[in-house]
């Protein structure tokens, strides 16, 4: 037989539902209040750690318990037990005294087979659900005529059970054995002192309490996500499921930036939601000028039935918290040289707009029948402006695209394209570029020393390099040629 001692560790957890959940779920509270040292005399709570100074879990809702007239409903859990706790039954089912396991399980399906109260779905409790009657702060009363057995406080006027015995009750649930040992054990709680014990389920030790589960609704938010609607724009999109056992009706979602406590960004209404149904609402947030985390990033809150208007079964996993980028920058516009533009220069300077919100910008700049290249050609600008470097290619088609940064993201601008023109200014002696030999060309010619052709290109005159357009070669081609090559112009 298992021990005591290791039945005591069990951990309570109780009714959890199914499906995807987007935060922890949300266990009850004990009920404890109270506590106490290693030498087990009661102390100040306060910072004490204990369950009773932390109080962790859900809020009982008040009243706890609700009298139907031959059934409790708890408000809690949404499990509805029979008022009177000393095995109730019917003139075809034998009832008020202590029974074997198995006994217990067949008066159980006795009562379902003669409709008892006018149900045919109880059941016996499992340990969970048997273990969550349990008020922690009532147990072990030591004969105290200040403090209630967990007995006595579910039959005092505020909760309305009667007949609760001080003894065990059993659950559904068997202690689990290794093969080839048989499972000879179930699990009972003690209704005296609360413990959780193990009895032979041939023993003739037990009670019977039967249970069933309310028809309500069971909301829970399936799925929390984002998407991008633009630089400013953000769609939130918020599943709600019911895993409940009855529809709901006038479901209110909500959402808020920064917690419950922010700023309430939508708000909408499920009109009904179905059991087991999913539905998708959608929340529009224009995320411009709001102030972002040192990551970049906003917080979205979603929460559905926050004030509780639809009766539900747990009210458990009802929010969800997602992180969503910032603004982005604006998209880049207006850029120096018209798009589709032509003739122009080969090293060009290329400016676009101010950018609302950018910090940086990357370029990209490709010549055509190449892929746009993976990385950006110039990264981490700081100004909206460039001067290409080295000169592009003559009689050649470009394109080039600014990408806007910050911290929350980036924002693609629109590809521009140019062609270049024929010719490359100041380019005397025809090699498709501006050095230091055409400036000492250029001199050579103003100080007469060149001889001949002397490395000038033929077609010097009619070719459109020349600076000034007088198709000579003078001072305004050398100051150019030099400044081209300082790269100062």
């Amino acid at each position: 037989m298992m021990c005591k001692s290791l039945a005591f560790m069990m951990l309570w957890s109780f009714l959890i539902p199914g499906v995807l959940h987007a935060g922890p779920v949300q266990l009850p509270q004990t009920g404890q209040q109270t506590c106490w040292n290693t030498g087990g005399l009661q102390i100040s709570c306060s910072g004490a750690g204990q369950d009773g100074d932390l109080q962790k879990g859900e809020v009982w809702p008040a009243p706890r318990f609700t009298d139907q007239g031959q059934t409790i409903t708890d408000n809690l859990t949404n499990l509805i037990w029979t008022k009177d706790a000393q095995t109730p039954g019917t003139a075809a089912c034998e009832a008020g005294s202590a029974k074997t396991w198995q006994e217990a399980l067949d008066h159980v399906k006795c009562l379902n087979s003669n409709s008892y109260l006018g149900y045919n779905d109880w059941r016996l409790p499992n340990i969970n659900e048997l273990e969550s009657l349990v008020n922690y702060e009532r147990n072990y009363p030591d004969n105290s005529d200040q403090v209630l057995s967990v007995a006595e406080w579910l039959m005092s006027a505020s909760q309305g059970f009667t007949a609760v015995q001080g003894f065990p009750y059993w659950s559904s649930s068997s202690v689990v054995a290794t093969p080839p040992y048989p499972s000879a054990y179930a699990w009972v709680i003690n209704m005296y002192a609360g413990y959780l014990q193990s009895a032979k389920k041939v023993d003739v030790g037990g009670y019977v309490w039967p249970v069933r589960t309310a028809l309500k609704p069971d909301l829970a938010i399936a799925r929390m996500a984002e998407e991008e609607a633009g630089p400013f724009n953000r769609v939130i999109t918020l599943d709600a499921i019911n895993i409940g056992t009855a529809s709901a009706a006038g479901v209110p979602v909500a959402f808020y930036h920064d917690g419950p406590a922010g700023k309430l960004l939508c708000q909408k209404t499920i009109a009904s939601l179905a059991v087991q149904e999913v539905q998708s609402v959608v929340c529009e947030w224009d995320v411009t000028g709001i102030p972002v985390a040192a990551d970049g990033k906003l917080t979205a809150y979603g929460v559905i039935n926050r004030e509780q208007t639809v009766s539900e079964k747990t009210h458990l996993n009802n929010s969800a918290v997602i992180q969503l980028p910032g603004a982005y920058p604006a998209i880049a516009s207006s850029p120096s040289i018209p798009d589709k533009a032509t003739g122009i220069s080969t090293r060009p300077i290329l400016d676009w707009g101010a950018v609302s919100g950018a910090v940086a910008y990357d370029l990209y700049l490709w010549e055509d029948g190449e892929a746009k290249p993976a990385a950006p050609t110039i990264a981490g600008l700081s100004a909206g402006s460039i001067k290409v470097w080295p000169p592009l290619v003559v009689s050649s088609l470009y394109h080039w695209q600014v990408v806007a940064k910050n911290i929350s993201g980036q924002t693609a601008g629109p590809e521009w394209s140019f062609t270049t023109r024929a010719f490359v200014t100041g380019d005397i002696n025809g090699d498709g570029q501006v050095t230091l030999a055409d400036a000492v060309l250029s001199l050579s010619v103003q100080i007469r020393k060149a001889v001949g052709n002397g490395g000038i290109r033929s077609d010097y005159a009619a070719s459109g390099v020349d600076v000034g357009g007088n198709r000579k070669i003078g001072l305004e081609e050398t100051i150019y040629i030099l400044q081209e090559v300082a790269e100062i112009r």
